[in-house]
């Protein structure tokens, strides 16, 4: 029996050991925004506002990642890997200075509605990430505070019409 459940914990932890070569996708990092960054493009956004989409929206949806400890882990790096790299694809806040404005308009409103349905940041996200959650009032004045910059790109956009 001892030698069974020897055998069995060898097997597993070389299994273990051989996952570590499967994590998902490379994920690139950058360690400062670039100057196409939205934070750094949306200057009249309130600090707190500043402050929430970082904790909540930038490790899967800009290139200021930080990639937790069990990101470096397989299995569960697979499925952080893969969060962020669906992440960038719907929205790359790194990528900001890059879109059109029209873009940009579109972009925001559906940021805007993601937070105010609680579909942003997603449940497992917050599960590890407790700092990224957000009470009403609190997430109220975020999406004002986005509302507002969301009439000042549109009005832009109509003006250059």
């Amino acid at each position: 029996m001892k030698q069974k459940l020897k055998t069995a914990l060898i097997l597993g932890l070389g299994f273990f050991i051989l996952l570590q070569f499967w994590r998902g996708p490379d994920i690139q990092v950058e360690a400062e925004p670039t100057e196409n960054d939205f934070l750094l493009n949306a200057a009249q956004l309130e600090t707190k506002t500043i402050q929430y989409l970082k904790a909540a929206c930038y490790d899967c949806h800009s290139m200021n990642t930080k990639i937790p400890w069990y990101g470096y882990v397989s299995p569960p790096s697979r499925l952080v890997r893969e969060h962020i790299k669906n992440g960038r694809h719907s929205t790359n806040f790194s990528d900001w200075g890059e879109m059109d404005l029209y873009s940009q308009i579109e972009t925001l409103e559906v940021v805007i509605k993601e937070i105010a349905k609680e579909k942003m940041p997603l449940s497992s996200y917050l599960k590890w990430h407790p700092e990224a959650r957000i009470e009403e009032e609190a997430r109220q004045n975020v999406i004002a505070d986005l509302k507002a910059l969301l009439t000042n790109y549109q009005q832009t956009y109509q003006s250059k019409k």
